[in-house]
């Protein structure tokens, strides 16, 4: 992989070069979750992102399964509130298909 192009729908057309690789102890996962907070032009400003259906290819559960990706626009004079964690976690909850 080293000294290689990385090409991914994160990367530019022509890829990137790989110059470090990260090896890491394997993990049972019992749950894999999607979370983060992006930067959205739409929203002019943060956007919490989150699914139960998490993993590396988010891009695909948001193409195939849009309903299961919860968008929440963040106030950036209030940021996030008690309120809004809540109902994330209750959303995330209540997606998850062993529920």
């Amino acid at each position: 992989m080293i000294g290689n192009k990385l090409i991914t729908k994160q990367t530019p057309p022509g890829g990137v070069p790989v110059s470090k690789v990260m090896v890491a102890e394997a993990i049972d996962i019992t749950r894999e979750t999607y979370f983060c907070i992006v930067m959205d032009r739409e929203h002019n400003g943060p956007v919490i992102v989150a699914s139960p259906d998490g993993g590396v290819d988010i891009e695909d559960v948001a193409e195939k399964t849009p309903e299961r990706v919860m968008k929440m626009p963040v106030d950036i004079h209030t940021g996030v509130t008690e309120e809004m964690a809540k109902e994330i976690a209750v959303s995330l909850a209540s997606l998850d298909p062993a529920t």
